[in-house]
């Protein structure tokens, strides 16, 4: 029996789906064609009719509001006791799931564009008037003949509270499931915005893949992985898009709204901007100065890189001798724009190569130096007393009380040559000897316990089982593995916890450089430095795979020109320090700029070639400030707070640090002092 739906005259039913029938009518009063939706108040039960009519009402005045020509427009809407419709416009054309359906292969990006662009204006207009679509899918993006796009449905599922429906019973939103952000599984009633961002991005994923990135086999899976699940990246799945376009529609797919675009604007302009996108760009040539910067610590101790304000007794201008790079033994073919960070001078301990040893027990320890005395091998960590602290000298802005260092490393107690890099966590400190090229191990109080163990044989491993050349970056993630890169490389090497070689994965958009520093979030996903493209390359958490960089090369707020360390904080803000700007740049985990501080000089709160940074328990903020010879402290909002060290060769004392690492829970940072061949550590304030 067909419907009363009053003065329009049903012609033909055109579908018919878990939500509504639609219909074809003719509207005799307009003389025009319009197309009616019944809704189906089967799925709705009885207790919740008169709330959902009322809702439906408001709904549809706000509906009708909504006038634009990228949304379908809503003539008539009737909500009567029984009969819930509203009538719009007829179209002729065919939706974007047709659209799919019918096609063998998927939509290039820019087959996808003038689609997307024009559902992303329609969702804007619709944003700025404060609704949520809720649905976005193929099924509600209509194509006319014309080209032009229309978004149906408008509203309609805002009508419908999600958990009300009678989902695992009769599957009325299975095929509406796939394209529902998390926040709508976990609280439907309270989304905004952002939600369709979500579901705009999946749309993006399936007409680019024909795949549908979160779907299992049954509700209860295909919730699991919309909520937990990373989806494979779409530059992986489809070779043929970018990995810019695929970073963008990952980004709008971010599980925590709050990590996604902020708009759906910033969507579309940042797919627009990926069209252009040129995988593996061209090789870039490096300034002079930038080239010096590179191989700071060749330079002499007073130098001042170009740009920077004559000081009494410092020399702006330098010689080419003074600027050129040491030589390296490289057993990789390094990229030409490699980093380069060359000895401070050259050694007379030179360490064999002997091969690395796993981790050793106590009584394998062998002493280190240290103020007043060695190590007991036998002395457990949590029963050692460390010497007597002795308080800096200096501004009264200096703080920090020496407790110890370490100067060798091994059984047979080798000096360190270089002592580059150094990351701590849950009691373990690792050591990146640059002139050995050994990865070493010591406890919190600084016993030597092993080598990290490469695999020389590893099959499958491009890095010959995580050896190094000149390592450049060392970070522990949540289950204690070991994330290593290379300055020569664009590898990130991957230790187990127990400090024995895994595997190692490729910074696929930086065929051309080196990486110089990486940090892991609390959720593992991984952040490498890249100087040469002056950004921030991310990869997703195990798999290793490229998800997007942040920032760009430039001089501008939110781009950097030779980005280093990198360190994250406990909302997970990406911190970079900027030793081409001498400045730090902090990044929410969305990429977008929170804020930067410093500047070139010698001044607090100035820097002079900034190498590293680190973020304590209460997010104060330590940056390594290598030319000024100490590390500043600020405040979480990049306040300049105090100092830690200064020039010079005695306990307390640093010569061209290069790298900084905090025990949170019992507040010591330790910092590699390349000058002076040692790892120094000190206690901080609480």
């Amino acid at each position: 029996m067909t419907p009363d739906f009053g003065r329009y005259k049903i012609l033909s039913e055109i579908g018919r789906g878990g939500m509504g029938i639609v219909y074809q009518a003719y509207d005799p009063k307009e003389n025009r064609l319009v197309a009616i939706k019944q809704l189906v108040m089967e799925n709705i039960s009885p207790e919740k009719m008169r709330e959902f009519r009322d809702r439906f009402r408001r709904e549809a005045v706000t509906i009708k509001r909504l006038s634009h020509k990228n949304i379908v427009e809503v003539f008539d809407v009737e909500v009567e006791e029984g009969n819930y419709y509203y009538v719009m416009e007829f179209l002729e054309g065919h939706s974007l799931k047709s659209e799919l359906e019918a096609r063998k292969e998927p939509m290039t990006p820019q087959e996808f564009w003038p689609l997307l662009s024009q559902v992303s204006e329609g969702l804007d207009f619709a944003h700025t008037m404060n609704v949520v679509h809720r649905d976005v899918k193929p099924d509600n993006i209509f194509i006319l003949k014309d080209g032009r796009v229309k978004i149906t449905d408008f509203g309609i599922a805002r009508a419908v509270d999600f958990e009300e429906t009678k989902l695992t019973k009769t599957g009325v939103m299975l095929g509406t499931l796939a394209y529902v952000s998390p926040e709508q599984l976990q609280d439907a009633k309270n989304v905004d915005h952002r939600a369709d961002i979500f579901s705009l991005g999946v749309v993006s994923y399936e007409a680019l893949s024909k795949q549908i990135p979160f779907s299992g086999e049954g509700i209860a899976a295909t919730i699991v992985k919309i909520v937990s699940k990373e989806e494979k990246p779409l530059h992986i799945h489809n070779p043929g898009i970018g990995v810019e376009t695929s970073a963008c529609v990952a980004k709008a797919m971010r599980k925590r709204a709050r990590e996604r675009y902020r708009s759906i604007k910033d969507f579309a302009r940042d797919f627009a901007s990926s069209l252009s996108d040129k995988t593996g760009s061209p090789q870039r040539n490096l300034s002079v100065g930038q080239r010096t910067a590179e191989n700071i610590d060749a330079l002499p101790a007073n130098y001042r890189p170009p740009g920077y304000e004559d000081v009494p007794g410092h020399r702006s201008n330098l010689s080419a001798a003074e600027t050129s790079a040491n030589p390296a033994i490289q057993p990789f073919q390094p990229s030409p724009q490699a980093i380069n960070y060359p000895d401070i001078s050259d050694s007379p301990h030179s360490p064999s190569s002997a091969s690395a040893g796993s981790w050793g027990s106590s009584s394998e320890f062998r002493s280190v130096n240290a103020p007043g005395g060695s190590f007991d091998p036998k002395r457990q960590t949590e029963s050692y007393a460390s010497p007597a602290s002795r308080s800096l000298s200096g501004a009264s802005s200096t703080k920090g009380k020496f407790i110890r260092s370490i100067t060798t490393r091994g059984k047979e107690q080798i000096p360190f040559t270089d002592p580059a890099h150094l990351a701590f966590w849950s009691g373990r400190l690792v050591v990146a000897d640059v002139g050995s090229r050994k990865l070493s191990v010591f406890s919190k109080d600084g016993r030597w316990s092993g080598d990290l163990a490469q695999l020389p044989d590893a099959k499958n491993s491009a890095t010959r089982g995580g050896s190094v050349t000149k390592p450049s970056g060392l970070a522990f993630d949540g289950r204690g593995r070991i994330y290593v890169t290379d300055a020569n490389d664009h590898f990130i090497r991957v230790f187990d916890a127990s400090g024995v070689f895994t595997r190692d994965f490729k910074n696929v958009h930086g065929n051309e450089s080196g990486l110089t520093g990486v940090t892991i979030d609390s959720t593992g996903i991984i952040y490498a430095a890249d100087a040469v493209n002056g950004c921030i390359q991310v990869f997703q958490a195990d798999m290793g795979t490229w998800l997007r960089k942040l920032g760009s090369k430039g001089n501008a707020p939110g781009q950097m020109q030779l980005p280093c360390g990198l360190a994250v904080d406990r909302l997970n803000q990406i911190y970079c320090v900027d030793y081409g700007l001498s400045r730090v740049s902090v990044f929410n985990k969305a990429g977008v700029l929170v804020r930067c501080f410093g500047e070139k000089g010698s001044a607090p709160g100035q820097f002079n070639v900034p190498r590293a940074v680190a973020v304590d328990q209460n997010d104060k903020i330590y940056v390594l400030d290598s030319l000024n010879h100490r590390v500043q402290v600020f405040s979480p909002t990049g306040d300049f707070l105090y100092i830690i060290g200064q020039k010079g060769s005695e306990d307390g004392q640093l010569l061209a640090p290069s790298d900084v690492s905090i025990d949170t829970e019992s507040n010591t940072i330790y910092i590699a002092d390349k000058g002076n061949r040692r790892i120094q550590c000190f206690q901080i304030e609480g």
